[in-house]
C-alpha cells in the first residue's frame, strides 16, 4: 500500500478544517430558527428514539418504523455527551468535512491532486449538504456512508484484498440500515467485485463475493433478529416498505408526500394511521409486516390496473429527483435560507441545478474511461430509479451527491486539459448536453425554488412548542400572504391563541378553518377546546361530539370529549370513554391524567394514583401527573 504524499496529506486536512468550519458558521447563523431546539415529525421520532436508547431501551417498540441507525447513533452520542442540541450538529459537521476528505481521495485515485482538490471544495461548499448537517435527520449519515462505500469500492477494485471487501459490505450494511432503498446497491457491488476480479482466478473472485457478502449480513443481521424479537417477523430492514411504496404510487400521488388524512401527517402518528387504515380494510389485526404487504400489494394493484397514469406519475418523480428545487419534508431548504447569509449566498451560483449539467458534461468527458467508471453510472442509475419508486424529498437524493461530484470534478479538470491541448472543438457536445440538462433541471417542475405556507407553519408550531409565542405569529402571517385560506395556518394560530388565553379569538381561527375544510375533526376539536376555555362545555361538547363523528378513531377528540362529560357531572360516560380511548392508544399520556382526574373529583384516590402513575410512566416527569399524584397522596387518610 503506497503512504500518502506530504501534499495530499496537507491538503486533506485543509479540507477537513475549511468543511467542518463552513458547518459551524451555518450553524452558528441558524442557532435561533425554532426548529433547532424542536425538531418535528422524523427529527422528533429520531430524537425520542435516542432517548429511549441512552435509557436503556435498546430494542425499541413495534411502532419504530424509521431506519434505526441513526438513532442509535444519536442514542450513543446522548449516552457520551447528554441531551444538548449542539452536539449533534457538531458531530453532523465533523461528518460531512470526512466526506469531503474522501471525495478528495477517490479523486485523487482518479485524476490529479488539483482535480481532487477541487472536487473536495465543490462538496465543502455545496448548500444542500450544508443544510443537511443542521437538521437531526439521517442525512449527513447517509452521504457520509455513500461517499465512503464508493472510496471502499473503487480501492479495493484497485488494490483488492479480503479486508477491504469486508468493508465493503459491512458499511453497505450500515448504509442499508440508515437509507432502506440502499438495498438495490447490493448486486450493484457484488458485480463490481465480479467485474474488479477479471484477471484472478474464479475461485479468488468468488471468495471475495463471499466476504462482501458476509461484512453485508453481519452487519443486519443484528436488526433482523430484533425485528423477530420486537414484532415476531422475520423483516430484513423496517416493515414499512408498502407504505412507502404506497405513498408515492396511488390515484392522487403528486410524487412527493401526502397524507393520508389532513393533519395526520406528523411522523408520531402517522404510522398508526397506516395500521388502523389497514386493519379496517381487511377487518381483523395485522402484524407489522402484513400491514406493509397489504399497502405493497395495493399500490401494485393500482400500478396493473392503471400503467399510462404510472408512467406518467414515474417520468414527473424522475425529473423530480434530478431538479433544482430541494423538495421539503418538514424543514424547509428556503426557510433556512432567510437565517443563513452564508447559505443564501451560495445557493445562487451552487445548487443541484448546477452540479447536474456539471455533472453530466463530466460523464460525457469521462466516457472514454468508462470502463473504470461504470460503478459510478450503476450507483447515480439506481439510486435514482430506487427514489423516483417511492416519494421523492430532496433528502433522499442526498446519496447522489458524492457520485454526482466527482464526475462534475473530472469533468472540469478534462475540459481545462482539452482546451490546453487546443481541443476545444471535442467540447461542443458535452456543453451541449449541459446546457439541456441545465434547462431540464432548472425547469419548475414541482414547485419555484422559495418556501411555501406550509414551511412557515411548520415553523410556528416548532416556535410555539418552545413557548416563543411572540414569534411564531409573524411566520404564520406569512403562510397566510402566500395562501389566505389555508386552513393549517388558521389552526396553528388557533392553538397559538389557545395556549395564551385569548379564547375568543382562538375560536375565531378555529370557525376560519372549519370553514375552509368543514369536514376537519382537528378544526372542530379546535373549537371544542376555546369553547371549554371560555366555560362554555355545553357547546364544547357538540364541537366534540362533531370532531368524533368525523373522525371516529381520533383519541384525542375522543379524550377532549371525555373530559368535557367530566366537567359535566357525566363521571360515569366520561370514564368509559377514557377506557375506550385507551384500547386505541394506550401510551397516551394525557389520557391517563384526565382519567386521574375524573377519579379525584369522585374522590377514588387510589384509582386517581394509579392513573397519575400510568402517566409518569409514559411521559416522565410529566408536571401535570406529578402535581396531582402529590396532591392525592396528601389527602389520603393518614397524611
Amino acid at each position: 500500500m503506497t503512504r500518502p504524499t506530504r501534499a495530499l496529506l496537507i491538503a486533506a486536512t485543509a479540507v477537513f478544517i475549511a468543511a467542518f468550519g463552513v458547518r459551524l458558521a451555518y450553524l452558528h447563523q441558524i442557532r435561533d430558527i425554532g426548529f433547532f431546539e424542536r425538531p418535528l415529525s422524523d427529527g422528533y421520532i429520531y430524537d425520542q428514539r435516542a432517548r429511549g436508547i441512552a435509557a436503556g431501551d435498546w430494542l425499541g417498540p413495534p411502532d419504530f418504523v424509521h431506519a434505526p441507525l441513526y438513532a442509535y447513533m444519536l442514542g450513543a452520542l446522548r449516552v457520551i455527551g447528554g441531551d444538548g442540541v449542539w452536539w449533534p450538529r457538531i458531530l453532523q459537521a465533523a461528518a460531512d468535512a470526512l466526506s469531503c476528505v474522501l471525495l478528495l481521495l477517490i479523486l485523487h485515485r482518479l485524476s490529479n491532486l488539483r482535480v481532487a482538490i477541487l472536487g473536495a471544495a465543490l462538496l465543502a461548499l455545496y448548500p444542500p449538504a450544508i443544510f443537511f448537517a443542521g437538521l437531526i435527520q439521517k442525512t449527513s449519515l447517509t452521504l457520509l456512508l455513500s461517499t465512503l462505500l464508493l472510496w471502499l469500492a473503487l480501492r479495493a477494485a484497485a488494490r483488492p484484498s479480503l479486508t477491504q471487501w469486508l468493508a465493503a459490505g459491512v458499511v453497505l450494511g450500515l448504509l442499508i440500515l440508515n437509507q432502506q432503498f440502499a438495498l438495490v446497491l447490493v448486486p450493484l457491488l457484488l458485480l463490481w467485485v465480479w467485474w474488479s476480479a477479471t484477471a484472478t482466478s474464479l475461485a479468488r473472485r468468488a471468495t471475495w463475493i463471499a466476504v462482501s457478502t458476509l461484512g453485508l449480513v453481519l452487519t443486519l443481521s443484528p436488526w433482523v433478529l430484533r425485528n423477530r424479537v420486537v414484532l415476531g417477523d422475520w423483516v430484513l430492514t423496517t416493515p414499512n416498505l408498502g407504505q412507502n411504496f404506497a405513498m408515492g404510487n396511488h390515484p392522487y400521488a403528486t410524487g412527493t408526500y401526502l397524507p393520508q388524512k389532513r393533519g395526520r401527517a406528523s411522523a408520531e402518528r402517522e404510522q398508526a394511521e397506516w395500521v388502523q387504515a389497514a386493519q379496517h380494510a381487511v377487518g381483523h389485526p395485522l402484524s407489522a409486516r402484513e400491514v406493509s404487504d397489504y399497502y405493497l400489494s395495493s399500490a401494485l394493484q393500482w400500478i396493473r390496473a392503471n400503467p399510462a397514469a404510472w408512467l406518467r406519475l414515474t417520468a414527473k418523480k424522475l425529473l423530480m429527483t434530478w431538479n433544482a428545487y430541494e423538495l421539503p419534508d418538514t424543514e424547509d431548504y428556503y426557510l433556512y435560507q432567510e437565517s443563513s447569509p452564508l447559505l443564501r449566498g451560495l445557493d445562487r451560483a451552487w445548487h443541484f441545478g448546477a452540479l447536474a449539467p456539471l455533472a453530466a458534461a463530466g460523464i460525457v468527458l469521462t466516457w472514454s474511461n468508462r470502463r473504470r467508471l461504470w460503478f459510478l453510472y450503476g450507483w447515480l442509475l439506481l439510486t435514482t430509479l430506487a427514489v423516483a419508486a417511492f416519494v421523492v424529498f430532496a433528502r433522499y437524493r442526498v446519496a447522489l451527491a458524492p457520485a454526482l461530484l466527482i464526475f462534475a470534478a473530472l469533468g472540469v479538470g478534462e475540459a481545462v486539459g482539452r482546451v490546453r491541448r487546443r481541443q476545444g472543438r471535442q467540447l461542443v457536445v458535452p456543453l451541449a448536453i449541459a446546457a439541456l440538462v441545465a434547462v431540464v433541471a432548472n425547469y419548475p417542475v414541482y414547485a419555484q425554488r422559495r418556501p411555501y405556507a406550509f414551511s412557515y407553519i411548520n415553523h410556528a408550531v416548532a416556535l410555539a412548542d418552545l413557548a416563543r409565542y411572540d414569534e411564531a405569529p409573524s411566520q404564520l402571517d406569512r403562510a397566510l400572504a402566500l395562501a389566505p385560506d389555508d386552513v393549517d395556518a388558521h389552526l396553528v394560530r388557533g392553538s397559538i391563541l389557545l395556549d395564551v388565553g385569548r379564547f375568543d379569538d382562538a375560536l375565531r381561527e378555529y370557525r376560519r378553518a372549519q370553514s375552509g375544510d368543514p369536514n376537519y375533526a382537528g378544526a372542530a376539536r379546535g373549537a371544542g377546546d376555546a369553547l371549554s376555555g371560555l366555560g362554555r362545555f355545553d357547546d364544547a361538547l357538540t364541537e366534540y361530539q362533531h370532531a368524533v363523528a368525523l373522525d371516529p378513531a381520533d383519541h384525542v377528540s375522543l379524550n377532549c370529549l371525555a373530559t368535557v362529560y367530566a366537567r359535566l357531572g357525566r363521571f360515569n360516560d366520561a370514564v368509559a370513554l377514557f377506557q375506550r380511548v385507551l384500547t386505541l392508544a394506550p401510551d397516551y399520556p394525557e389520557v391517563y391524567l384526565n382519567l386521574g382526574n375524573t377519579y379525584l373529583m369522585v374522590g377514588r384516590l387510589d384509582d386517581a394514583a394509579t392513573a397519575y402513575r400510568e402517566a409518569l410512566r409514559r411521559r416522565p416527569g410529566y408536571p401535570d401527573a406529578l402535581h396531582n399524584l402529590e396532591a392525592v397522596e396528601k389527602q389520603r387518610p393518614g397524611r
